[in-house]
């Protein structure tokens, strides 16, 4: 009784001072903060005799959830089931039925548990499913497909699913005579919006037919574009992987979470996704193992505008700096407008888009403005950081740094900062947080590297712990960088350590280890007699280059030829040349692995002993085949740390291809 009497009040309230417009709601809560939460419940309880619908935020507390849906129950309103995360279907070579399914399955499994019902209605998105999908909804039970769009409701044959387009709307009031969406963002006074301007119910049964061609999709930029292309070759490397009988469960889960966030729609609309587009797409090759397509690198200069090369003046209001180049160096000298104290931390920010990982936070902490992945901090210590994983790993000092009140001075080899023939970065400069440069698009000289490999200073210690025995010098088989260059008779690698390869009675040496055709366990699996290591299924070798400070030998099987090498004074970096005859294959599309060991004096491997002594380095556990490597090259030292330490497991030690 009370509840007609109610839904009579409502009724009477609307006829009085309002009218009715015809319009059905579709109410965008998805997005709502957990503090926001009980603000809904308490709107949901003020409106639950009101028709519209909802989709609610995806993670919310068991009691939450337990309240929404008592309030369902005999109610006008609805609880809509969303699609997390809410992909875009309608894509070239795009996410696979069977990902669909998997998706599908996870939500619907969400919303059971949110509602104690099976999901009739689904909410979409901004897209048009394909058939195929429309088959699989249905299929599942739903019985109204809601979307953003042209607003319009139709019935898609032959699945008989209603299909109703709801109008982006920021004002309900006067609202026309048509599905409408209303993404909230806060809850106060919308309650009685709802109740002067009643929605109606969406239609059940609607008559119009269904015209694909109503749904239109988004007119892509030229770097989206590129971008685009770039993801669905992606996607066709993961829907092989996924298919292939060989997939690993976890990367496998982990690159079809990169496929589906980079799958949103927002993601295409404008450009200021690109460069996380970039990155996502390089880690759903990086999560299968498979080596990104040799022209990736080239969209970097895309997403750069206004390049301009070496030297830069710059004057801004609290800085006047110099950008140049000069014999092999980045020259970085300037002054400030007012005196700051030296205890201050300046920091130098670029951005490469084609050197691995980025990130948007600072490395003493806050917010950057733009993205970045490598930094030098001018502080206490000059220290050399690149990002890794959205945190910053140190990677070495920078001797060649001077800093006062009034000015500052950097200068970096460019060998570190040239990732391929030709470099774009994004460069800015940071004083603590109290002030930042602008972003300048730079482009670097043009390099003969091909390619290139940076590694940390310090962690030429196996799994962590490894210590060399007495007299071994700092920095011996701690590689810093490797680089490839290519001409057309020779191919070039450049290893470049912190220390020596040799000094006095103590010797190192390194393998890379080459794959030429990227399949899965064809080619040599196990590293070189004595170090007790295997490659990843993916990465098995064909090749083997073995340099010592005496000799470097190219090993194919049982044949092993010497090639040249150079070292430098120092003995600190060693020049490689291959004879294309030699080696018949493109580098550029080739796998690599890297090992460094220690050498006795007629070029054995030394055991790693668990104590050292007057000659062999100590810390491991011969008995249980520990590894007799000290360094390899990794996106991170934690992943050096986890590779080289699985012998504790009893398992052997893998090495992991470079990144």
């Amino acid at each position: 009784m009370f509840q007609r009497i109610r839904n009579l009040s409502f009724a009477l309230f609307f006829c009085l001072y309002g009218r009715a417009y015809g319009y059905s709601l579709l109410i965008d809560a998805s997005d709502i903060s957990s503090e926001q939460v009980p603000e809904c419940i308490n709107f949901i309880a003020e409106t639950k005799d009101i028709p519209y619908r909802i989709v609610l935020p995806e993670e919310m507390e068991p009691w939450e959830k337990r309240i929404i849906s008592v309030l369902a129950e005999k109610s006008a309103f609805g609880v809509v089931c969303g699609l997390r995360p809410n992909v875009w279907m309608r894509g070239v070579a795009t996410l696979g039925v069977s990902d669909f399914r998997d998706v599908l399955a996870r939500n619907l499994m969400k919303y059971s548990q949110l509602s104690g019902s099976t999901a009739e209605e689904i909410f979409v998105g901004a897209q048009m499913p394909t058939d195929d999908c429309f088959r699989i909804l249905s299929s599942e039970g739903i019985k109204t497909v809601f979307r953003v769009g042209d607003g319009f409701a139709a019935k898609h044959e032959p699945s008989l699913i209603n299909v109703v387009s709801c109008l982006p709307s920021v004002n309900i009031e006067n609202s026309q005579d048509m599905p409408l969406y209303y993404k909230v963002s806060v809850f106060e006074d919308l309650a009685k919006l709802l109740s002067n301007n009643m929605p109606e119910e969406f239609t059940r049964e609607p008559q119009e037919p269904f015209n694909r061609s109503r749904a239109t999709g988004i007119v892509l930029s030229d770097i989206n574009l590129k971008m685009w292309e770039h993801f669905s070759a992606a996607r066709k490397k993961l829907e092989n992987y996924k298919n292939s009988g060989r997939a690993d469960r976890e990367k496998l889960s982990a690159a079809l979470e990169k496929a589906y966030t980079v799958e949103a729609l927002s993601n295409w609309i404008g450009e200021a996704s690109a460069e996380n587009i970039f990155y996502a797409v390089a880690g759903i090759y990086e999560a299968i193992e498979e080596p990104l397509p040799e022209n990736y690198a080239s969209i970097a200069g895309m997403l750069f505008d206004e390049l301009r090369g070496l030297p830069i003046s710059v004057s801004e209001d609290f800085f006047v700096y110099t950008l140049s180049a000069e014999d092999g160096y980045m020259n970085i000298n300037g002054h400030f407008s007012l005196p700051v104290s030296t205890a201050v931390p300046l920091e130098f920010y670029w951005w490469n888009p084609a050197a691995g990982y980025s990130t948007r936070l600072a490395q003493g902490g806050g917010r950057l403005s733009g993205p970045a992945n490598f930094c030098i901090v001018a502080a206490e210590n000059n220290i050399f950081y690149r990002a890794v994983q959205n945190e910053w790993e140190r990677m070495w000092t920078v001797p060649e740094v001077s800093r006062t009140s009034s000015a500052f001075s950097v200068r970096m080899p460019l060998i570190f900062m040239q990732f391929s023939n030709k470099t774009n970065i994004s460069f800015f400069i940071r004083l603590s947080s109290s002030s930042s440069t602008k972003s300048l698009a730079i482009s670097l000289p043009d390099s003969s590297v091909e390619k290139k490999w940076l590694d940390p200073v310090g962690d030429a210690k196996g799994p962590g712990w490894y210590v060399g025995s007495p007299g071994t010098p700092a920095g011996m088989c701690d590689i810093m960088s490797l680089s490839l260059r290519n001409n057309t008779t020779k191919i070039y690698f450049q290893f470049y350590f912190a220390g020596p390869v040799a000094a006095d009675d103590r010797y190192s040496g390194f393998d890379l280890y080459i794959d030429i055709n990227g399949i899965k366990k064809k080619g040599e699996g196990r590293a070189m007699a004595g170090l007790n290591c295997f490659m990843q299924e993916s990465a098995y070798w064909e090749y083997c280059l073995r340099v010592t400070s005496a000799s470097a030998t190219l090993i194919k099987g049982a044949e092993a030829t010497e090639v040249p090498v150079k070292f430098d004074s120092s003995f600190r970096i060693a020049t490689v040349s291959i004879p294309k005859e030699q080696f018949p294959y493109d580098p550029a599309v080739c796998g690599f692995t890297f090992a460094s060991y220690m050498l006795d004096e007629k070029g054995n491997v030394l055991e790693v002993l668990q104590e050292k002594d007057s000659i062999h380095p100590g810390g491991g556990r011969p008995e249980l085949k520990s590894p007799n490597v000290f360094d390899i090259i990794t996106p991170g030292s934690l992943s050096q740390k986890r590779s080289l330490s699985a012998y504790l497991k009893k398992r052997g030690a893998v090495i992991p291809a470079l990144p």
